[in-house]
């Protein structure tokens, strides 16, 4: 997309600034209710509206998406980061015929694969219609998977220099070190109660999150041609293992495992990959000497619960949600009971069999292959720029372990606050791939 751009005087400027900022701030302040959150909304929409630049969205999304505290409503909880998200597409959507740009919807084969799970999501709800009208926070979060989902198609527009894209990236590295931070703080705090950032309590997902930028992290120390750099992401990696160890989401351990899996198994430097297999054993061996008991022991309850020889209260309730999913999946094997028929059900696999049937699995099982197939496209491609390749090297083991391991514990696809970073990244990295000319290796 080209930069959208209006001549506006700085003082202008100014005032769209000072608006938001004291609808925002006059939102807070006015608590719970509608009239609070239709004054945030005035005033972001005013600013993206009138924004010189609707770029400037993504710098402030960076630290939202992770970080954004929720808006309080009376009918329910959004994030203040999808408050933004609405208003971005809907500025995006009338920025076209007030500027005369016509839109550019971009097609590869992830839009498509998108394009194709949106569309059996809306075909599965035609079942349980009655049921979301009735039940208005279950409406909410299904709107919201749609809205964070409609961003990457705004991302995916949006024209950054390499530079530019780099420092996007490297500040989306450091908004997911801060929260490993944050939680070596909560620990230290108040040690013995689970790691969860700003998370609200959802551990697992915290964890989940961990994982993915530490994946990312360790791709850069990779492929770092700079010893600042490698020393830097290697301490990066210290403060992120920690509150994850500490988050004691069982998931999240076996998403980190299985990454580290399939780390091993991309084609980079054997050199590097003897150098990352003894730092692991390394790791390992510490970890095993200083660990508390109790992180061991829901460790190895993993284990246990997969051979049968231990189910616990919290594995035994969700073998009781699964097999409800799958009832209502031999009840209707082609589109479900219905979307968002029931809420979360610890293993998204479950979720979509029992909702959408054939139809959301098929769908979404194909998403995940295209995405996949494009981050391992964007590795292979060859991309100069080292930190750039190494961010390519850790996000499809970490896309394996986060969007296939883990979304058999947890429902990772409807955490707004991991995906819409995931989605970020995935489209920042795309761009990148088409400025420097490779954009058949990855989007073909």
């Amino acid at each position: 997309m080209r930069a959208l751009s209006i001549d506006f005087s700085r003082s202008r400027i100014a005032l769209v600034a000072f608006t938001v900022c004291a609808s925002v701030l006059v939102g807070f302040l006015y608590g719970v209710g509608q009239t609070g959150l239709l004054i945030a909304l005035a005033g972001i929409g005013f600013f993206l509206l009138l924004v010189w630049d609707i770029r400037v969205v993504v710098p402030i999304l960076i630290p939202l998406l992770p970080f954004g505290p929720k808006f309080p409503l009376s009918f329910g909880n959004l994030y203040l980061a999808t408050i933004v998200v609405m208003v971005t597409l809907a500025a995006w959507v009338w920025r076209a015929p007030l500027l005369g740009k016509p839109l550019n919807l971009p097609r590869n084969s992830i839009t498509d694969g998108l394009a194709f799970f949106l569309a059996a999501l809306l075909v599965s709800s035609m079942q349980n219609v009655e049921f979301l009208l009735k039940n208005t926070l279950y409406l909410l979060r299904f709107v919201q998977l749609f809205l964070y989902i409609g961003l990457f198609f705004v991302f995916l527009q949006m024209s950054f220099s390499r530079r530019q894209t780099k420092v996007l990236l490297a500040l989306i590295l450091a908004a997911g070190i801060a929260q490993g931070a944050l939680g070596a703080w909560q620990w230290f705090s108040k040690p013995g109660f689970y790691v969860y950032g700003t998370f609200d309590y959802a551990h697992s997902s915290y964890a989940a999150y961990l994982v993915f930028i530490v994946m990312l992290v360790m791709g850069v120390a990779i492929e770092s041609r700079s010893r600042l750099r490698s020393a830097v992401t290697i301490v990066a990696t210290a403060v992120l293992l920690y509150p994850l160890a500490f988050s004691f989401s069982r998931g999240g351990y076996v998403a980190f495992v299985g990454s580290i899996a399939v780390l091993f198994l991309m084609p980079f430097d054997r050199k590097r990959k003897a150098i990352l297999a003894s730092s692991i054993a390394g790791l390992v061996l510490i970890v095993l000497a200083v660990i508390p008991p109790d992180i061991a022991g829901r460790a190895t309850t993993v284990i246990m619960n997969l051979i049968g020889r231990e189910v616990g209260i919290s594995f035994s309730q969700r073998l009781g949600m699964w097999s409800t999913a799958l009832t209502d999946f031999a009840r209707s094997p082609l589109v479900g009971a219905g979307t968002w028929r029931y809420g979360l059900r610890d293993n998204f696999f479950m979720k979509i069999i029992g909702e959408t049937g054939l139809l959301g699995l098929t769908t979404f099982i194909w998403l995940l292959y295209v995405i996949l197939k494009c981050e391992l496209r964007m590795f292979r491609a060859g991309i100069k720029d080292d930190f750039i390749r190494g961010l390519a090297l850790g996000l499809f083991p970490a896309t394996v372990g986060c969007l296939v391991i883990a979304d058999f514990s947890i429902d990772l696809f409807l955490t707004h606050r991991f995906m819409g970073t995931f989605w970020l990244v995935l489209a920042l990295m795309i761009n990148y791939a088409r400025s420097e000319g490779r954009l058949t290796h990855v989007e073909s």
